[in-house]
């Protein structure tokens, strides 16, 4: 059959196959590609990671979401794939985690108790990694000079919420500076944000934050 193909094609047999396979009913098509396991999709690897970020959702998720796209014959990447995507993008920044003794509310007093917090090793480090990140992808504004051009403005913010508290900051030299996608956490503990909490965590950040104040980064070459 495919030496035929060939003759009848001039050589060209797998347009002469696609002209065939077109004068086949869609559904009758469609079957014999599902009998062959021709009729899968397979979603780039990262992607699956990106609209993890991109929706907010966790990996408990993300495996839920695996499941119901196989049923449809949609494939994606493994959760073990993800991980070693997420662990490249994070190369150049060291993350630490441990168990602090964080203040915790009781009903008739305040007890101690050693809760997680993980926290990048160097605030200073990361941020600058951000913006070369943002540099090579053409990503930095200074928005019509409402920036000053030798000026890169870094906000840095806090928010409780679902049992945690976040601390994190944003790029201000990007087009959209309070999106989602723009705020990038380097501090995360599972307690309540108190003044001995918040001490506690974050303190650690204080010289990082008065370096960044006076220091240079080279935008362009």
């Amino acid at each position: 059959m495919q030496g035929v193909r060939d003759q009848l094609s001039g050589g060209d047999s797998a347009a002469l196959m696609k002209e065939e396979l077109r004068l086949l009913p869609r559904d009758e098509l469609q079957k014999m590609l599902q009998e062959l396991k021709l009729d899968q999709v397979r979603v780039p690897t990262g992607h699956l990671l990106a609209a993890k970020v991109g929706i907010g959702m966790n990996w408990n998720q993300c495996r839920k979401l695996r499941r119901w796209l196989k049923q449809y014959g949609v494939s994606v990447e493994s959760e073990k794939k993800s991980r070693a995507v997420a662990a490249e993008l994070l190369s150049n920044i060291t993350i630490n985690a441990e168990k602090l003794p964080f203040s915790v509310k009781a009903k008739d007093d305040g007890t101690v108790e050693l809760l997680p917090c993980a926290y990048v090793s160097s605030l200073k480090d990361t941020i600058l990694d951000n913006l070369e990140r943002s540099r090579n992808a053409s990503s930095l504004t200074w928005h019509d000079t409402t920036i000053p051009k030798e000026e890169i403005w870094v906000k840095l913010g806090g928010d409780h919420g679902g049992g945690s508290f976040k601390m994190a900051f944003q790029v201000l030299n990007k087009p959209n500076p309070n999106s989602k996608d723009n705020t990038n956490v380097f501090c995360v503990f599972n307690a309540k944000d108190s003044r001995e909490n918040l001490n506690l965590a974050t303190s650690r950040f204080s010289s990082d934050i008065r370096d960044l104040q006076h220091s240079k980064w080279k935008c362009q070459d």
